[in-house]
């Protein structure tokens, strides 16, 4: 063609991946595809199953300060799944009356409003989407993002008070679905912001066709497109372009022939998409 372009959509599917698995793959084309100086390309739609669950590796770690016979610092592993409110609950509470220290009761996890109440709680209930957890002898704290990534605190507070090691920079903690206070406070009960089942707002598809020009706000430059997810476990979610003509990465020059994609949330955590198939269209021009 009159502007050097012979390719100008590209099609992929996570079925027909040439390596890796459908968050991580490669896909490898019949024929390489110069892409010459000036050419830029854009994410023209992407569908994919949520399939990801609720409570995974990026972020089931609740980061407890107890004040039974002591102060003392642990974190709970919350167990990887897909949840509703309900069932996360019980697992919230299992998971935190595991592992107690000494002078520390038997924790209670309800669902309830904001306010506390959970007279007429029902599954499907957004009224209902708090949690309030209940110590019975003893106080405690879930602690923050804000104080979890800051080095200082960790070395300071958490590790000088006998608190495992964990990494400030990927805290992966449960502040992601739920939180309570910004500070630590000890109290007997505490009630939870409103339970965010969606534990990924979006997602961001990466690639190694871009030259690195554009950024999000953890620094991340391979990002093809932001896709917004609205959508609960197990439904489609899907996106489509802007439309802006300024929504564009350059990819030129080069010679593509084994492009790799992978999926990324905002945090640049993986997102394992538990065998779940997702399919997009890349679109080439000149600009």
């Amino acid at each position: 063609m009159a502007d050097g372009l012979r390719v100008r959509r590209l099609y992929i599917d996570s079925r027909f991946r040439s390596t890796g698995t459908t968050d991580d793959f490669e896909i490898q084309l019949q024929e390489g595809v110069d892409l010459p100086a000036g050419c830029h390309a854009y994410l023209s739609e992407w569908q994919g199953t949520v399939s990801w669950n609720t409570v995974s590796h990026s972020n089931q770690q609740l980061f407890l300060s107890e004040n039974g016979s002591g102060v003392s610092y642990r974190i709970v592993q919350v167990p990887t799944g897909p949840h509703d409110s309900e069932s996360l609950r019980v697992v919230i509470q299992d998971a935190m009356n595991t592992g107690k220290p000494a002078g520390i009761g038997t924790y209670s996890v309800a669902r309830t409003s904001s306010a506390g109440s959970n007279s007429t709680a029902s599954l499907g209930s957004a009224a209902f989407r708090f949690y309030t957890i209940t110590l019975s002898s003893g106080t405690f704290s879930v602690i923050p993002d804000t104080l979890l990534e800051t080095p200082a605190w960790q070395t300071n507070v958490w590790l000088a008070g006998g608190g495992p090691e964990y990494n400030t920079a990927a805290v992966r903690s449960t502040n992601e679905l739920f939180a309570f206070t910004d500070t630590v406070d000890y109290k007997a009960t505490h009630v939870s912001s409103f339970v965010d089942l969606r534990s990924k707002h979006s997602i961001f598809l990466h690639s190694s066709l871009g030259n690195s020009d554009s950024m999000s706000v953890s620094g991340l430059r391979s990002i093809l497109g932001k896709i917004p997810i609205n959508a609960p476990f197990g439904s489609l979610a899907t996106f489509q372009h802007s439309a802006s003509p300024y929504d564009m990465t350059s990819v030129g020059p080069t010679f593509m022939q084994r492009p790799r994609f992978f999926l990324r949330d905002a945090r640049n955590q993986a997102i394992s998409m538990a065998g779940g198939h997702w399919s997009a269209t890349i679109v080439f021009c000149m600009a």
